[in-house]
């Protein structure tokens, strides 16, 4: 149906070791059926055993659904790079929404 992965975002560096990049896929046949929601609340979930505190999720600009999920999951916009992804011909932003893990999760 989907998976999820964290990896160390900007490895080697010491001083970002509590924050993951957080990746997700849905396949189109189990989409708007709450998986998505399932994966990333489970990725949180497990963040006091992964000695994690922040969350950085890394997308291409355009992808409304993706950015709506990860707003509904409290996840809020913290960059743009705007137009650096080149698709045929098609400038799109790279953006970053950011979550700081609740300390319950901690």
């Amino acid at each position: 149906m989907g998976w999820t992965s964290l990896s160390p975002y900007r490895r080697g560096r010491g001083a970002l070791r509590h924050t993951a990049e957080i990746s997700y896929y849905v396949d189109i046949a189990y989409r708007q059926q709450g998986v998505a929601t399932a994966l990333i609340s489970y990725a949180i979930d497990l963040c006091e055993t992964l000695d994690l505190r922040t969350f950085v999720a890394i997308l291409l600009g355009d992808n409304v659904a993706s950015i709506g999920l990860l707003k509904k999951l409290g996840f809020e916009a913290w960059a743009k790079l705007p137009a650096v992804a080149d698709f045929e011909g098609r400038e799109v932003d790279h953006v970053y929404y950011g979550l700081r893990v609740p300390a319950l999760h901690r």
